[in-house]
C-alpha cells in the first residue's frame, strides 16, 4: 500500500491555508510539509499549490486532489478504527 501521509499533509494545508499552521498542527516543521508537498506535485506530475508569501491557494488540479482524496482518507480512517475497535479486546472494571 502507498504511504498516505502525502495526501494527509497536502489536505492539512489546504484546510488551514498555511504551510505553517500545517506544520503545526501536525508537529512538523513548516520546511518539511513544503518538502512533502513538493514531492507530491512532483509524482502527481501537477502544480496542486499557488504560493505566495501571504497565502496558500489551490490550482484547479490541486482542487481536483482535495476533493477526491479527502473523502478517501476520511473513510480509511474510519475503517481503521473500526477495525482496531473489533480486534481490541474489551477493557475496564465489571461489576455484577
Amino acid at each position: 500500500m502507498q504511504d498516505i501521509k502525502p495526501i494527509r499533509v497536502f489536505l492539512k494545508v489546504v484546510a488551514l491555508s498555511s504551510f505553517a499552521a500545517a506544520g503545526r498542527s501536525l508537529n512538523m516543521t513548516p520546511a518539511s510539509v513544503t518538502r512533502i508537498v513538493a514531492k507530491l506535485e512532483q509524482d502527481l506530475g501537477q502544480q496542486l499549490l499557488v504560493r505566495t508569501t501571504r497565502q496558500v491557494a489551490l490550482t484547479s488540479a490541486g482542487a481536483m486532489v482535495a476533493a477526491r482524496f479527502g473523502p478517501v482518507v476520511d473513510s480509511f480512517d474510519q475503517v481503521t478504527e473500526e477495525i482496531t475497535r473489533a480486534v481490541r479486546p474489551d477493557r475496564g472494571r465489571l461489576s455484577i
